[in-house]
């Protein structure tokens, strides 16, 4: 095979794979799962599988962004309503970066633990850092009664990103508090950020990514989460696909000579 062909087939496969498929990824996932914070007990939860047959999730699907969103279409609620997860999306692109977003309210009169996890297989590539990955946390105390609290729970971060289920970051790191003394308070104080520019990773063979928020919430409040992860491609997997493509138009030209 000439050699220019060669390297034109291996441009292709490499453009085909890091492509954004335009839909939900076969294999992505969701995991809510709340607890009693004192006793490890479960207080119910969620997955990917429950809520679409609920019908309670929009998916979304942006060609020109190669992003695909899903979102709930309306409040979820856990046994007797002891919980509520008010808000929740996220979005995936498979560039790769992954986005875990929600609201959830603690209506019972103990702290609950909640982990909210999202996750998906993506094109391989060679990844040699992590970009742009930040979790915003906001404290709402909902009942108004005495403030807030939310706190790690034990032994884990709050934000863990994961590459092919291996974590690679960790973010608002155990212990962590964050707490507000009234509504007030917590509008302006009941806030949390934390996140990495850039930051070495790799070299490795990227073929998931997740993002799981883990936290102790106290009873009657509220909890708001943005958070995002993203991989980068090391720069020799880029500078080959722009070899590949030289060696395309390469091609072309000898054929017309």
């Amino acid at each position: 095979m000439h050699p220019y062909v060669r390297c034109a087939l291996l441009s292709i496969a490499l453009v085909a794979a890091a492509a954004p498929a335009g839909a939900l990824p076969t294999g992505y996932d969701v995991q809510i799962a709340v607890a009693n914070s004192q006793t490890g007990a479960s207080m119910g939860g969620a997955d990917l599988a429950s809520l679409m047959s609920a019908g309670v999730l929009t998916e979304t699907v942006d060609p020109v962004a190669g992003t695909t969103t899903l979102a709930l279409n309306t409040v979820v609620a856990g046994p007797s309503g002891l919980w509520t997860i008010d808000e929740w999306d996220s979005t995936i692109d498979l560039d790769p970066f992954i986005t875990n977003n929600f609201t959830v309210t603690n209506n019972t009169a103990a702290t609950l633990t909640y982990t909210i996890a999202v996750s998906s297989p993506i094109p391989a590539f060679n990844a040699d850092e992590i970009v742009q990955s930040t979790i915003q946390l906001r404290l709402l105390d909902s009942n108004g009664i005495g403030g807030a609290l939310v706190t790690s729970s034990a032994g884990t971060d709050v934000y863990e990103a994961f590459v092919n289920g291996s974590k690679a970051l960790g973010l608002l790191t155990d212990p962590f508090s964050l707490s507000c003394t009234d509504p007030i308070d917590c509008t302006i104080n009941g806030t949390a950020a934390a996140g990495v520019a850039s930051q070495a990773f790799g070299p490795a063979v990227a073929t998931s990514i997740g993002l799981t928020i883990t936290f102790d919430l106290t009873p009657g409040n509220s909890a708001s989460i943005l958070s995002r992860f993203e991989l980068v491609p090391e720069p020799g997997t880029a500078l080959l696909v722009g070899i590949g493509l030289v060696g395309l138009a390469g091609a072309r030209r000898h054929r017309r000579a």
